[in-house]
């Protein structure tokens, strides 16, 4: 009885470790009506979905445009409440939108000027 009580328990414990790591790789989608620059790639206007994994500094984002990654980038990922999605740009060369912050409901992704790889 005892070794069925701690097999079901082994069971339950290695179930909910399984769920909170799927838990920690994180996403949600993004629209951009104009085209916007991250660490140098220009994205096209469209849909994308952002992918990221735990949070503090120092983490992946990755952008993915019709299910393929366009370019992957260091950034912060605070996790806060936030009133509405939006994001964050600033004035580039030739007039061009910068991205610098991703703000979702429950994270903010702040971009660095860190390490990035594109696969256009």
């Amino acid at each position: 009885m005892k070794l069925i009580r701690y097999t079901s328990f082994s069971i339950i414990f290695c179930l909910l470790t399984m769920v909170a790591a799927a838990d920690s790789n994180r996403k949600d989608k993004i629209t951009f009506s104009d085209h916007v620059t991250v660490s140098g790639t220009q994205l096209e206007p469209g849909d994308y979905i952002v992918q990221w994994n735990g949070s503090g500094p120092g983490i992946q984002i990755k952008f993915l445009h019709d299910r393929k990654e366009v370019i992957s980038i260091t950034g912060n990922v605070i996790e806060q409440k936030n009133l509405r999605d939006s994001f964050t740009t600033r004035r580039g060369e030739n007039d061009s939108r910068v991205l610098t912050k991703i703000d979702f409901s429950d994270v903010s992704l702040v971009l660095t000027s860190g390490e990035t790889s594109s696969s256009q």
